[in-house]
């Protein structure tokens, strides 16, 4: 004879099973409902745009200016670095004397056009970076761009200044040394500023 008592216990023990079930399930697809609606409500990832200011040698990014070429703010504070001798009515003659400016722009041009490369390369190294070809040219093509108001303004600064006995040939070395050193700084800032999504890889291989 069948046991009633004993077949109801063991179909309520079944029906409860079933329902610890359903309710886990139940607990499952809600939060995986709640995952589904916060991947939904979540704004799409968007990749930074970068706009290039030829102008000034500087990236415009979306968290703001980062200005990277050759600052004219900072350039009174390097001619005071300069050493000049007493005063004396030579200089602002030199300074004003069109094939002066022009020899400078010559020779920074020279610099850039042969040297800047390996500036470049050291730069590349020095931070364990590798930019690609075209990120040697933009900054290659930009610092010919820039060279004329630089020395202008370099010039309009000497142009004001006791020069003194200072020579010729000693005064656009001068120049020349210092607006080298800016250009190299330059750069340095320029390649260190990059986002790691923006060079070839780290020479490490990372």
């Amino acid at each position: 004879m069948v046991d009633i008592q004993a077949y109801i216990q063991q179909l309520y023990q079944y029906i409860q099973h079933q329902e610890k079930r359903i309710s886990r399930f139940e607990k499952a697809m809600k939060e995986l409902k709640t995952e589904v609606q916060a991947l939904k409500e979540k704004p799409p990832i968007s990749v930074e745009r970068l706009e290039y200011k030829f102008d000034q040698l500087k990236i415009e990014r979306l968290d703001g200016t980062l200005n990277i070429g050759l600052n004219p703010s900072d350039l009174s504070e390097k001619i005071e670095d300069m050493e000049i001798p007493p005063p004396n009515t030579q200089g602002p003659s030199i300074v004003a004397d069109p094939n002066f400016k022009q020899e400078i722009i010559n020779r920074l041009n020279h610099y850039v056009g042969n040297e800047i490369h390996t500036v470049i390369n050291d730069t590349e190294q020095q931070l364990g970076m590798n930019l690609e070809q075209h990120y040697h040219d933009f900054i290659v093509n930009d610092l010919h761009k820039q060279i004329p108001q630089r020395v202008d303004h370099y010039l309009n600064i000497l142009a004001g200044q006791n020069l003194g006995t200072l020579s010729k040939e000693d005064l656009l070395d001068q120049v020349y040394q210092k607006m080298k050193a800016d250009i190299d700084q330059a750069i340095f800032l320029f390649i260190s500023k990059l986002p790691n999504n923006m060079n070839g890889g780290n020479t490490n291989g990372t």
